[in-house]
């Protein structure tokens, strides 16, 4: 009977870490930021033009997106994904100060996990919840890992 008891509050504890999100939510951010996956959600990987020329589908959702930094706050509040096919602001007020300023100034590329949202006049900005610097594509063509 201990047992079951014990197996029944165990089930217990874990579903609530599951039920709340904010734990699982949490762990996803920072293996997103060591290594570039998330285990427990499936974010939608984006281009800058898919979010441009989205129907507002994208809004809300949990998103991955990969480009190079053009202007960055500074305070390291936000900086600016660009890409070939445009450019989009991104917002670390969730991120805090984990990430020092200088890691965004040595970055060539970065790939950020956040979500779609609308900013002033109707228009896209990225709240980030985990950002990982990807090393120079340079670097990455050096090493062979690029194509």
């Amino acid at each position: 009977m201990v047992r079951f008891l014990s197996c029944i509050g165990l089930l217990f504890c874990l579903s609530g870490c599951f039920g709340g999100g904010n734990l699982c939510r949490d762990f996803d951010s920072w293996i997103f930021a060591k290594y570039g996956k998330t285990i427990f959600a499936s974010p939608e990987e984006l281009t800058l033009r898919g979010v441009h020329l989205g129907t507002g589908e994208v809004t809300a959702s949990d998103v991955v997106m990969e480009g190079r930094i053009t202007d960055l706050s500074e305070h390291g509040t936000y900086f600016v994904l660009f890409d070939d096919a445009g450019r989009l602001l991104v917002v670390l007020s969730e991120i805090g100060t984990d990430v020092p300023i200088g890691a965004f100034e040595q970055s060539g590329s970065v790939r950020v996990l956040g979500s779609i949202e609308s900013g002033k006049k109707g228009l896209p900005l990225l709240r980030a919840r985990a950002v990982r610097f990807l090393p120079d594509r340079t670097e990455r063509a050096r090493s062979g890992k690029e194509a």
